[in-house]
């Protein structure tokens, strides 16, 4: 899946006298949610979830259409399952959705507890025989799926005014513009030739408007930006003392109204185990809870279940630190004569063995 916007086109005439087709593609809603197995189905149904948590690959990066389209369907199926699961999303990106769904298939048992959302990239190397394809698509078991959507659209001086002028396209030579075969763009020629509308093919445009290039462009700039601060801070971040740093990534949040738990793209082939320390730059984020091969959730503090026995630096004075929506991060369970003073430093006491001292 592309993304979730619009589909817009334009036609216009060259020196050659040919007409030329503009796409510009910012959506492709056209996402299939599976099950592995083909038992998958009648187990799932006698199943009951209750306290397990589901894994939904979804093999593109975070922020983009399939993200978001993933985590409107998450809470409606947290609701429906029986036993009301907690679903974790964790994004796999590369190879247009090769990588991640390589990966449902080779890792999911036929019991559900991992499932898997597919893009155009996933059904058209399939069908088109992309040697990366270590998946076998008629294995896996479609339980929710989302229609592609293409709207075309023709400049005035074509003729066109409406659906029933099409054949007024049907006599003009087309020049069709777009990524490649295996992405969004086989529909859409799918489409015009069952229209009989004939055209030659140019693949190999990603970036298919001048808007869409400047777009993009500052965006790269923006996180270029933020990723050379983030370095920068992190060259003077020094462990704790007999701490070894195992450097991660955020691959997906869990929250409802603020998060309260992530996914991180490492786990226990890297050495991770339960109850672990998570820190930034910042200080103490959470700790591991679960723990996977090759990635792991860990609980934050801003989880109102997760407290961590805090010390006043200055005072040492020692409370409870928690977390609320209203009052963000506090210390509480202080004597009522405590020795507290705007800006004190707050650190973990190191009580209760789970969190580390400073």
């Amino acid at each position: 899946m592309n993304g979730i916007g619009s589909f817009t086109s334009s036609i216009s005439q060259m020196k050659s006298k040919k007409w030329v087709l503009k796409i510009s593609v910012t959506a492709a809603v056209f996402c299939v949610f599976c099950f592995a197995g083909s038992q998958a189905v009648s187990r799932v149904e006698a199943a009951d979830f209750t306290g397990k948590k589901i894994s939904m690959i979804i093999p593109f990066k975070e922020g983009g259409g399939s993200s978001v389209h993933a985590r409107f369907f998450v809470p409606l199926l947290e609701k429906q399952l029986p036993g009301n699961p907690t679903i974790l999303i964790r994004n796999m990106d590369g190879g247009g959705s090769v990588k991640g769904i390589n990966y449902f298939a080779s890792h999911a048992k036929p019991d559900g507890m991992m499932v898997a959302g597919t893009g155009t990239g996933t059904f058209f190397k399939y069908v088109l025989g992309d040697k990366s394809v270590k998946y076998n698509l008629p294995e896996f078991i479609p339980f929710l799926n989302s229609p592609f959507g293409v709207i075309a659209y023709a400049r005035s001086e074509t003729g066109v005014k409406g659906p029933e002028d099409i054949k007024k396209l049907q006599n003009t030579n087309l020049i069709y513009g777009g990524s490649g075969p295996m992405a969004g763009d086989l529909p859409t020629l799918l489409s015009f030739d069952l229209l009989n509308i004939k055209f030659k093919t140019v693949f190999g445009l990603r970036l298919r408007s001048v808007g869409e290039a400047q777009v993009y462009l500052r965006t790269v700039r923006y996180e270029a930006r933020r990723e050379n601060q983030r370095l920068r801070e992190f060259l003077g971040f020094e462990p704790p003392e007999n701490f070894k740093l195992v450097p991660v990534k955020i691959v997906s949040l869990q929250q409802n109204v603020y998060p309260i738990a992530a996914v991180i793209n490492k786990g226990s082939d890297d050495s991770l185990k339960v109850n672990q320390s998570v820190v930034n730059r910042l200080g103490l984020i959470g700790r591991i809870k679960e723990v996977m091969p090759d990635f792991a959730t860990v609980s934050l503090l801003t989880d109102p279940a997760n407290a961590v026995s805090g010390r006043i630096a200055e005072s040492r004075q020692i409370g409870i630190v928690r977390y609320s929506p209203d009052k963000g991060m506090y210390l509480d369970n202080l004597p009522a004569d405590a020795d507290v003073n705007p800006g004190d430093l707050i650190i973990s006491s190191g009580l209760g063995g789970v969190y580390p001292s400073g």
